[in-house]
C-alpha cells in the first residue's frame, strides 16, 4: 500500500469515527492506527485540507479571547480534549531577542499573545522615535550659512527647544527601564541602557553650536574606505595602520571639500618639506583640506 492510499483511508476512517467521538483528535487517532502523524499533516497540507475542517461542527468550540492586560504567561488548558487542535511545547523568539516557551495553548491564544507582545514593543519604540524626530524637526528649521543664520543663532535656537524634549526622552527611558517585565537581555533593554549611559554626551550636543545630531556624513564617507579593502586588506605593522588612518582621513576630507586629492597631497608635501623643524602648529593647521581650499580660493580671486 502506498503512502497516498494509507493517508486517504486514514482520513476517511477518521471522519467517520469523529462523528461518534467529537473529542477524538487526529493525532491520537494516528497514534492508535500506527500512522505517522507529521506525514499525515504534510499530506493534508499538500491537498489543501485543514485539520480544523476535519472536526464535525458539533465539536468546534470558539476560543475565548485572552484578557486585555498583557501577560507573558499563557493559560494552560486542563485537558487536551477541551480543544482538539492544541499546540504543545511552542518556543517563540521575538525580534527584540526575547524567547518565550509555551507549554500548551490553542493557536488562537498563541497568535493573540504574539500580536499583543509585538504591539506593546512597537508602542514603546514609536514613542521614543517620535520624540527623537522632534529634535530633528526643530534642528532642521534653520541651517547654518543660509539666510544669514550663524553658529551663535543655532546655539540660541538649540537652548530654546532642546531641554524640554530631552527631559521627555529621559523620562520615557526611565519609565521603560523601571518596568518589571523588561528582560535585561532584550534589545529594548540594551537600547535604553546605552542611551542612559551616553546621556551626558547626548546633552553635550546641544550645548555647542557646531555639533551634529548624528554622524551619517562620516558613515557615508567611511564607505570609500571599505571599498578600498579589496586592494589593501592588511597593514604591515601598527605604525603602518596609523599612517593609513591618517591618509584615509586626509583623503575623505578632500572628498568632502571637493578637492583633487592628488593635487592637494602633492602641494602639501612640497610645502612641508621646506618648513623648518620647529614650525608653529598653526602653520600645519592651515595646510588641512578646509583651510587649504580657502587659501587657494583667496589666491585665485
Amino acid at each position: 500500500m502506498t503512502a497516498h492510499d494509507l493517508y486517504t483511508r486514514t482520513l476517511s476512517d477518521y471522519k467517520s469515527c469523529s462523528c461518534s467521538s467529537p473529542a477524538l483528535t487526529l493525532r491520537s487517532y494516528c497514534r492508535e492506527r500506527h500512522v505517522n502523524y507529521h506525514g499525515m499533516c504534510l499530506w493534508l497540507s499538500r491537498h489543501g485540507i485543514s485539520i480544523r475542517e476535519l472536526r464535525p461542527s458539533s465539536s468546534v468550540t470558539t476560543a475565548k479571547e485572552p484578557a486585555s492586560s498583557f501577560s507573558r504567561l499563557l493559560p494552560v488548558c486542563s485537558s487536551p480534549s477541551s480543544s482538539p487542535d492544541m499546540l504543545y511545547g511552542v518556543t517563540i523568539t521575538f525580534p527584540d531577542g526575547v524567547t518565550v516557551s509555551i507549554k500548551q495553548g490553542s493557536p488562537f491564544s498563541v497568535n493573540r499573545f504574539i500580536d499583543r507582545y509585538n504591539s506593546k514593543i512597537q508602542e514603546e519604540e514609536s514613542c521614543l522615535v517620535e520624540l527623537t524626530n522632534k529634535l530633528y524637526q526643530k534642528e532642521h528649521e534653520h541651517c547654518v550659512g543660509q539666510q544669514g543664520w550663524t553658529d551663535k543663532d543655532n546655539l540660541r535656537h538649540r537652548k530654546r527647544y532642546a531641554p524640554q524634549i530631552l527631559s521627555e526622552i529621559k523620562r520615557e527611558l526611565l519609565r521603560i527601564k523601571s518596568k518589571p517585565d523588561l528582560l535585561p537581555k532584550s534589545e529594548m533593554a540594551g537600547t535604553v541602557d546605552y542611551m542612559l549611559l551616553q546621556w551626558e554626551a547626548i546633552k553635550g550636543i546641544f550645548t555647542e553650536r557646531y555639533y551634529y545630531l548624528d554622524n551619517n556624513l562620516v558613515e557615508r564617507y567611511n564607505r570609500y574606505i571599505s571599498l578600498s579593502r579589496r586592494n589593501s586588506l592588511f597593514f604591515g605593522s601598527h605604525k603602518g595602520a596609523e599612517r593609513g588612518a591618517l591618509f584615509y582621513s586626509l583623503t575623505c576630507s578632500c572628498r568632502m571639500q571637493g578637492i583633487n586629492t592628488f593635487e592637494y597631497i602633492t602641494e602639501v608635501i612640497n610645502k612641508a618639506a621646506k618648513l623648518p623643524p620647529n614650525t608653529d602648529i598653526k602653520v600645519y593647521r592651515n595646510s588641512l583640506p578646509d583651510k587649504w581650499k580657502e587659501n587657494r580660493s583667496r589666491i585665485e580671486t
